[in-house]
């Protein structure tokens, strides 16, 4: 009986033991912090059961939770910031948190997110667990908001549970940005690879701006990092870092940090930071002049030229909040020569400043008006308009090179119209539509007074009946290096005279209905499209490459569309998903070569000698390669070497596809439509028929080019027929090479299996066709033939500027086949 009485005691005991349940919701005051539950109501679309949702009156953030797997986004991301009050997006996409040793990463070996009481404040508190050769590490992180201040409150610390030190503990965030570069004091506009210390990072969208600091008077050290891709660069990720220490058993490092979101530009974030710390703001007027036509930005630099504000457009006025110091400020706008600098200082215990006076210097104007010339009613015509400067006039600054409407020296008319600023000056206006059109050139000169006026008509020199024109690589803000909108996108895609394309985002589902829906009525067939995605396994302890899957259906509700993983997987795995999601879909392997890391042939150490890779993960099942990719538009040799990896692998029996793509993140210097790949439809089909296009490019009915329009038939079969053979024996190869104009093409090669067999020169001229002859050639049963045709180093320039860009094309193959008996 004894032993009876204590069982209640004893599982009145293990009762107690046992872990409370985890609170899944506090609200004190104005703050709410709630988890995501299946069975109840999501105040965004793309949450799913696990996030946590974290708000203010004014300010909400979302934070991926402990089960969310579709990002590969580590619990405690942070995935969106907004303004509770406006719908709009925020110019930050999310933060990723980091703990490295060295240069190693680690990934949490456990997590756990709970809701917590600190101070009677509501906080979301990850605890998590880093185990790693010996290694032990505990990391707590605080996030909460106070009322009545727009900011999240990130308090980090970690701490070494080993008994021996740890050795080079790095810790940080990467914060991935929207459409508008980020902006910081000292190091300016993220337009580079650059580091250095600043008292904040932020940027600005739709007058909502974000930004992030420390909440001591420490600088934050930060790196901007890019996307490289050779030799062209794309901005990418603003890297908060904390210098590598050594931490002693027991010791533990920590860190609280701010995330501002308020409404107003980067001189109401710069404002919000000084107050936090306590520091003299004395307000700055600077007056404007000359930009009542086109609204200027001020920049303010120190007198030793390190960047310190830079104000919105404005056509009048700007207030800027400064600290004491000397400094320098001139005006900028976009076509508008820039204006003098002005010094001026701002005294120690100053409550208020006398206003300095810049000016912008006198503009001209122009608008370029294009048609269709061989349409009766004369068509507006979508175009791209290069204009450079006539020596000594300097080529202007349009905009940014993310923005249509001005991007280094281009602007995109989608409606065939533009009317943009300029400095007086003469220039040199050149109005295109893609390779198949003729090019206009003008020279102009524009004063204060007088304003350019172009009107050009275009003509179809080398119409393509039958085929389409396709970019199935291209990037817009969805994808975390671009800051294109998918407006501008489509924009881009449809002045190049691309017919069908593939919104292929980084680790996103692409989709440019918005984009289509607002097009001018005037383009009688919209721009096609299917949706589709890049899977990008750069965070991968082991990257693979970057893989694009077309189309590819979105998953309703799911965040970014449901990619396929991307994160802790092999490619045998991310070809499985794919194929379950999209089972009709094209599998391609992005720049199979391209460093650093990116490409999946040089990760896995493909020999394409043998078919074989040095690394066991390597899956030959994908659909297609992408040969030629617009990073190498100037580089031919590169294109040459995607060219004998491709036809090597053939040779093995590998009926890959060939493509090319403009793996465009920009508007400017990365072209949409450059390559492109020519798809070639039955009779009777139309581009509108999505799954025909895909039919006949898995079918390798399909020619790359970046200019050259290139027909091959052996024995009158085009890429994609195959020509039986009983034997060895002849066989008629016929080759067409057709160009617009202003395009030059010097040489046609017949390849056989992959090693040129014909080596042909091509006359000059400057007509529709270029060359048309018919060769003789030995050929057997399971051979494969193709043709490549291209012209001079830097040919493309016209169109390309900065490009050194190269007309070349090639086409897939014609396969020899065992004739049946």
């Amino acid at each position: 009986m004894k032993r009876l009485g204590r069982l209640p005691l004893l599982l009145a005991l293990a009762l107690c033991t046992c872990r409370a349940p985890l609170r899944t919701t506090l609200v004190v005051g104005s703050v709410e912090l709630r988890r995501v539950e299946r069975d109840r109501p999501r105040p965004a679309q793309d949450l799913v059961p696990g996030d946590w949702l974290l708000r203010s009156r004014d300010l909400q953030v979302v934070l991926a939770g402990d089960t969310r797997v579709v990002r590969g986004a580590r619990p405690g991301s942070l995935l969106h910031v907004s303004d509770r009050a406006s719908p709009d997006p925020a110019p930050l996409h999310g933060v990723d948190f980091f703990v490295a040793l060295g240069d190693r990463e680690l990934d949490p070996t456990s997590s756990r997110l709970e809701a917590v009481l600190v101070d009677a404040t509501p906080t979301l508190r990850l605890t998590a667990r880093y185990a790693q050769r010996g290694d032990t590490l505990t990391l707590t992180r605080d996030y909460s908001m106070e009322p009545g201040r727009r900011a999240l409150h990130v308090r980090t610390r970690i701490q070494n549970d080993c008994a021996h030190t740890i050795r080079a503990l790095r810790y940080g965030a990467r914060l991935s940005w929207g459409d508008e570069a980020p902006f910081a004091p000292s190091l300016g506009v993220h337009t580079k690879v650059h580091e250095g210390a600043s008292p904040w990072v932020g940027a600005v969208d739709r007058n909502f701006t974000v930004g992030w600091t420390r909440a001591g008077s420490t600088d934050l050290d930060l790196r901007f990092t890019g996307e490289v891709h050779d030799r062209s660069f794309t901005p990418g990720f603003t890297e908060v870092v904390h210098p590598a220490a050594d931490l002693r058993p027991g010791a533990s490092v920590s860190d609280h940090e701010l995330l501002f979101g308020l409404p107003g530009q980067l001189g109401d974030l710069q404002r919000a930071v000084m107050l936090w710390r306590g520091t003299p703001v004395t307000e700055l007027p600077v007056v404007v002049h000359g930009a009542e036509r086109n609204p200027a930005t001020v920049t303010v630099t120190t007198a030793d030229g390190h960047a310190v504000l830079v104000s919105p457009p404005t056509t009048s006025r700007a207030v800027l909040p400064l600290t004491p110091g000397r400094y320098v400020a001139w005006v900028t706008a976009p076509g508008s020569a820039t204006g003098d600098p002005v010094g001026f200082e701002v005294h120690p215990g100053a409550t208020g400043a006398v206003a300095i006076e810049v000016g912008l210097p006198a503009g001209a104007s122009m608008r370029v008006t294009a048609i269709d010339e061989d349409d009766a009613g004369g068509r507006p015509l979508p175009v791209r308009i290069t204009v450079r400067g006539i020596p000594p006039t300097p080529d202007p600054t349009l905009g940014p090179n993310h923005h249509a409407s001005g991007a280094g020296v281009v602007v995109v008319a989608a409606g065939g119209t533009a009317d943009f600023p300029v400095a007086p000056g003469t220039y040199r206006v050149t109005v295109s539509h893609g390779p198949e059109w003729t090019i206009a050139q003008r020279d102009v000169t524009v004063t204060e007074t007088l304003r350019g006026e172009v009107d050009v008509g275009l003509s179809h020199a080398v119409p393509m009946q039958g085929w389409v024109a396709c970019d199935l690589h291209v990037h817009a803000s969805p994808s975390f290096d671009s800051r294109v909108s998918p407006v501008d996108r489509v924009a881009s895609l449809v002045a190049e005279g691309i017919g069908f394309a593939t919104p292929t985002e980084h680790n996103v589902v692409g989709d440019y209905s918005e984009g289509v829906g607002l097009f001018p009525e005037s383009v009688t067939v919209p721009l096609q499209w299917e949706p589709a995605v890049e899977v990008t396994t750069d965070r991968n302890a082991q990257p693979w490459g970057h893989f694009n899957v077309y189309p590819y259906p979105p998953r309703a509700g799911a965040p970014e569309g449901g990619p396929p993983p991307f994160v802790g997987v092999t490619p045998r795995e991310i070809f499985a998903a794919a194929r379950v999601r999209s089972p009709d879909g094209i599998i391609q392997v992005n720049h199979p070569r391209m460093q650093p890391n990116i490409g999946y042939f040089n990760v896995t150490g493909l020999d394409v000698r043998t078919g074989r890779a040095v690394s066991p993960a390597y899956d030959p099942s994908y659909d297609a390669i992408e040969v030629f990719n617009g990073f190498y538009i100037g580089q031919v040799a590169e294109v040459e070497r995607g060219l004998l990896d491709w036809t090597s692998l053939l040779a093995h029996g590998r009926h890959y596809i060939a493509t090319g793509s403009s793996d465009s993140h920009t508007i400017a210097y990365q072209w949409a439509g450059y390559p492109r790949t020519m798809v070639h439809l039955a009779e009777g089909e139309s581009v509108t028929d999505h799954p025909a296009v895909l039919r006949a490019l898995r079918q390798g009915r399909a020619f790359v080019t970046s200019g050259p329009m290139l027909l091959l038939t052996v024995n009158g079969q085009e890429p994609g027929t195959p020509v039986p053979l009983g034997g060895p024996t002849a066989v008629q190869a016929h080759v067409v090479v057709m160009a617009p104009p202003w395009m030059h093409v010097d040489t046609v090669e017949l390849r056989r299996n992959g090693d040129v067999a014909e080596r042909l020169a091509v006359p000059l001229g400057s007509g529709r066709l270029r060359f048309d002859a018919t060769i003789t050639m030995t050929a057997s049963p399971g051979d494969f033939i193709l043709a490549t045709a291209r012209g001079p180093q830097g040919d493309l320039e016209v169109v390309l500027p900065h490009s050194n860009g190269v007309p070349y094309a090639f086409t897939n193959p014609v396969w020899m086949t065992e004739a049946a008996r």
